[in-house]
């Protein structure tokens, strides 16, 4: 992914309250399965103007997590734009 090492790359997720350090290809595996599995919750689907609010404590976490995984990506694109800039 953009020219990283990502082999052992982990990254710092929240589950079930507790925070672990995860491989980034399973913290993408559990982001996908868990923001799929969240709009398929029952509030959701009968009201689905709820979708943009994390009401849940799981929904809570989610939104840290995807966080987390926003604020790497940006921190390397950074770093990449940076690396581009200098050559």
């Amino acid at each position: 992914m953009f020219g990283a090492d990502c082999e052992d790359l982990k990254l710092k997720q929240t589950i079930d309250g507790k925070d672990k350090w995860i491989n980034l290809g399973e913290v993408v595996i559990q982001l996908l399965e868990k923001s799929t599995t969240r709009m398929f919750q029952a509030h959701n689907m009968i009201f689905p103007e709820l979708l943009p609010y994390y009401i849940s404590s799981s929904d809570n976490e989610l939104a840290k997590n995807q966080d987390q995984m926003r604020d790497y990506l940006r921190e390397l694109i950074r770093e990449k734009s940076y690396y581009v800039a200098k050559i």
